[in-house]
């Protein structure tokens, strides 16, 4: 799934896509952010996607970080702002688990408000 710059930063995009999407590719030009803290915060918006979706990330950025990123978060390479240069990686192809990862999630939810609401109905 390609997402472009900014895109990274919505979780909608990707939870959106194709269930089968199994690597996220994201191009950026973070140039625009000067010396600000904006690389570091979009970088760090990466590694949340590569987490939550399960699957490789590959970044490339100009003056930004450019990097390859696990699907447990874990930076494997990576490239620091304004550093010119190339990273090779051979990048395994993870079967997507999108719709176990929504039933998970739906599945704590209710928990949760299944002892909220026991809890709420037991200080009366």
């Amino acid at each position: 799934m390609p997402l472009i710059c900014y895109e990274i930063i919505f979780t909608n995009l990707i939870q959106q896509s194709n269930k089968n999407t199994n690597l996220i590719v994201n191009i950026s030009e973070d140039g625009w952010f000067g010396n600000s803290i904006g690389p570091d915060q979009h970088f760090a918006k990466s590694v949340f996607r590569a987490i939550e979706n399960n699957t490789f990330l590959l970044r490339s950025a100009n003056k930004g970080f450019s990097a390859i990123i696990d699907n447990k978060g874990t930076i494997l390479k990576k490239m620091n702002r304004n550093e010119a240069g190339n990273i090779e990686f051979i990048v395994p192809i993870i079967e997507s688990n999108k719709v176990k990862n929504d039933l998970i999630f739906f599945i704590l939810l209710i928990t949760y408000l299944f002892i909220f609401l026991i809890n709420k109905k037991n200080e009366k």
